[in-house]
């Protein structure tokens, strides 16, 4: 009985090409995997409770601007959560923070993050609204 075995040798320019061929394969599919998940949101069938009456002390430093707290959905929970306000630095100088909102569709509320944005540019609706600015803010409602 005779065996014959055959090795064959695998040269390091056909490692790469397979290597590269793998590299280009996982790169196609995480390119369209991609858009799928920056368009996820979600949608909630409960409204958010009222704003919470947030005490605003002195800003820290003479650009800053209140950031109003607002409720945020919270899976786990399976419930809102409150997020408190805070001071910020808007990204660039004229800048405003448009608040979260919830804008309510078809017996559902979906969650739009808030942003800043330039004077005027704001989407209306729960929370949206330009920020405090100045180092004093009133008392939230």
């Amino acid at each position: 009985m005779n065996i014959r075995l055959t090795i064959r040798h695998i040269n390091k320019k056909e490692i790469r090409h397979a290597n590269l061929i793998k590299v280009i394969s996982i790169c196609g599919i995480l390119a369209l995997a991609a858009p799928a998940i920056a368009q996820i949101s979600f949608d909630i069938h409960i409204g958010p409770p009222p704003p919470r009456q947030e005490v605003v002390v002195a800003a820290p430093y003479p650009e800053a601007a209140w950031v109003p707290g607002y409720h945020r959905w919270d899976y786990a929970a399976q419930g809102y959560v409150w997020v408190p306000g805070r001071w910020d630095r808007p990204p660039h100088p004229g800048y405003v923070w448009y608040g979260p909102r919830y804008p309510h569709h078809g017996g559902r509320y979906r969650f739009v993050e808030g942003h800043w944005g330039a004077t005027g540019h704001g989407r209306g609706g729960h929370g949206a609204g330009p920020a405090v600015r100045g180092g004093r803010a009133p008392m939230a409602r």
